[in-house]
């Protein structure tokens, strides 16, 4: 099965930040709403079968979400979970926008700088 990285999501959360979600995976979570369940699964079936699992629910009073993923991303048992379900190197990179010195729609050349 061959798998590569795909790049998911670009989460607005409160405020400006933007979480942006990679992970190695095999074609069929490469769709977004795809990945998405099969990250569900993984974190439902890590949170009520192991140790650590159930610390990091009870830790976030019974709510786990991406803030909360991208912090124990690293863990070694949800790593595990994560590759029985196809994922490999999830990877969380967290940004806020106010640092952003450009727009999306910047024009980064025009037509009437190129050649004098």
């Amino acid at each position: 099965m061959s798998k590569k990285e795909e790049v998911y999501v670009a989460y607005r959360g409160k405020g400006e930040l933007v979480a942006v979600i990679k992970a190695t995976v095999p074609s069929s979570l490469e769709a977004t709403e795809s990945f998405k369940i099969a990250l569900q699964r993984t974190l439902q079936n890590w949170t009520e079968n192991s140790e650590s699992g159930r610390e990091a629910l009870e830790d976030r009073d019974g709510e786990f979400s991406v803030e909360d993923l991208e912090q124990w991303q690293g863990h070694s048992v949800l790593r595990e979970y994560l590759k029985r379900e196809g994922i490999e190197n999830l990877s969380i990179e967290t940004f806020l926008s106010d640092t952003f010195v450009w727009n999306y729609d910047d024009s980064l050349v025009k037509k009437s700088n190129i050649g004098g």
